[in-house]
């Protein structure tokens, strides 16, 4: 009965040992490597659902899409009474980001503007030691913000769901 209860508390401490390693891990590729070998955009499947309440009680969707490189992306999405309530949260969440690296407007297939959009990176937080690329955007009453270690896999996910051109 005490294994039981120790294992518990083991695996944490070896997730929080290992994973940071894993998740932070590169290679160089040189720039006639990129170009003689395009990216192969990832296909993702759904691997957690759930919902989250936020620091002022806001309910908010949340789904873990694995992609098949591996890489975890987390998607929040929130439904607001109004477009210009989904915009403050969107100011909200972007006043917390460490570095605005992008903003502009979010377009719909067609080109039009259907909210606003940014690409930010939020501070590290144990057991990550690096800045976490996220994208934000609206689109009329709801809010979607995408997270994970990986920003190519972040504006993959992104472009699959809406059929725009890259940012």
């Amino acid at each position: 009965m005490n294994s039981t209860r120790m294992a518990i508390p083991l695996i944490c401490v070896l997730s929080q040992i290992f994973l940071p390693e894993a998740r932070t891990f590169s290679f160089r590729v040189s720039a006639s490597q990129q170009k003689a070998a395009p990216r192969v955009a990832p296909q993702f499947t759904v691997e957690s659902q759930g919902d989250v309440l936020d620091e002022g009680g806001r309910r908010l969707a949340l789904t873990g899409y694995r992609a098949t490189d591996g890489v975890l992306v987390t998607n929040v999405h929130g439904i607001f009474d109004s477009p210009s309530e989904a915009d403050s949260y969107f100011e909200k969440e972007t006043a917390k980001a460490m570095k605005v690296v992008r903003r502009g407007l979010k377009k719909n297939r067609k080109g039009d503007s259907v909210g606003r959009r940014a690409e930010v990176l939020y501070p590290p937080s144990p057991p990550n030691t690096k800045a976490v690329p996220a994208v934000l955007w609206t689109d009329g009453t709801s809010y979607y913000v995408l997270i994970s270690p990986s920003l190519p896999d972040i504006l993959s996910l992104e472009k699959k769901w809406s059929r725009q051109p890259d940012y």
